[in-house]
């Protein structure tokens, strides 16, 4: 049986959606971070996987078994400023529920961020600035996703007014975002 190139699980699903996040997010690309030709275009990010796997338990059953990711993201830029900048924001990102639904649709979540540092090596031979940060990802099972049914619609709940009832007393509040107290 071979799989189709749409269908991910685990890890490399994971980095399949963090693409998005980074395209919708800072509208930078993905690349992994040993690649053999040399970046042509800037800003970008690279990855590079840390820990590819470390069971969060012994106690998993087929499909649902659950582990942790590491993985490292620069973003890469001539300019230093902007690659902080953006490092901050794809950073921020991660800690967004709308992007962080992105993951969780496929049981994936960005666990452990550390913050953004200056990644910087060697300025005088480099060509570019680097900032960037660590994230574990917990990946709970192994279902393979057919990449092309995911959902990167960004959408995040804004909770407008609340109509609460106290079955004790028999009372009722209501409250709003405007409100001010």
């Amino acid at each position: 049986m071979t799989t189709s190139q749409t269908e991910l699980s685990g890890l490399p699903l994971a980095l399949f959606i963090l693409q998005e996040v980074s395209k919708q997010a800072i509208n930078c690309t993905v690349v992994p971070a040993n690649r053999t030709p040399p970046i042509e275009k800037y800003p970008v990010v690279t990855y590079n996987i840390v820990i590819p796997e470390t069971e969060t338990t012994g106690d998993w059953l087929e499909d649902e078994r659950q582990y942790t990711s590491v993985v490292q993201f620069d973003v890469h830029s001539t300019r230093q400023l902007e690659a902080m900048t953006l490092s901050q924001s794809l950073c921020e990102a991660l800690h967004d529920t709308g992007y962080i639904r992105f993951f969780k649709q496929v049981n994936i979540l960005p666990q452990q961020i550390t913050n953004v540092s200056n990644r910087t090596v060697l300025t005088a031979e480099n060509y570019d600035q680097d900032f960037g940060f660590d994230c574990s990802f917990l990946i709970n099972g192994t279902k393979k996703y057919d990449t092309s049914q995911l959902d990167f619609e960004y959408s995040k709940t804004d909770i407008l007014s609340v109509h609460g009832v106290d079955n004790i007393e028999g009372t009722t509040f209501d409250t709003s975002k405007s409100d001010k107290n």
